[in-house]
């Protein structure tokens, strides 16, 4: 389990919030904490991590994509994903560089190649993501079609508040 946290918000002290986040999640996922913020667009995000299926530091989340476009904070296992990487090999008829051996690698993956949409419905598991478009200034928020892990939100006085844990 990892735990999974952000905020748009005009505070400036997004950092802070961010780290406070990660210190109430820490339960969640004690190998890793680290944090992701876009100052411009008043947005961050932060993730806490349990290694479970890349041990390296190359599955450390917030993760980036090839492009350096898109982020993902990712609590979960997607089940089927070594089939979605040899999927998206075939469709676009070429080796794919991957960096880790991570799910999350894989579902940043199929964004980039499918659309979030088709990404979703490819995706067996149980899971809860953050997938923000720095360039768009976009936040898309998802969980498994089970509800299995969670993830709670807050949207009030121009902020938008996420996480894994209600605290």
């Amino acid at each position: 389990m990892c735990g999974i946290s952000g905020i748009y918000s005009k505070n400036d002290n997004l950092e802070f919030i961010l780290n406070k986040f990660n210190q109430t999640l820490k339960n969640r996922g004690p190998d890793n904490s680290s944090i992701f913020v876009n100052k411009s667009n008043y947005f961050g995000m932060g993730h806490t991590r349990l290694s479970i299926l890349d041990l390296t530091e190359r599955g450390n989340q917030p993760m980036y994509d090839h492009s350096g476009n898109w982020v993902i904070s990712f609590n979960g296992e997607i089940y089927n994903h070594l089939e979605i990487r040899s999927y998206l090999s075939k469709k676009i008829s070429n080796k794919i560089n991957w960096v880790s051996d991570s799910d999350t690698e894989t579902i940043l993956l199929a964004n980039n190649i499918l659309g979030f949409e088709e990404t979703l419905k490819c995706l067996e598991g149980m899971f809860a993501l953050a997938l923000y478009n720095k360039q768009e200034n976009i936040l898309y928020l998802a969980r498994d079609r089970v509800g299995e892990k969670p993830l709670y939100y807050y949207n009030k006085d121009n902020k938008f508040i996420f996480g894994s844990d209600i605290s």
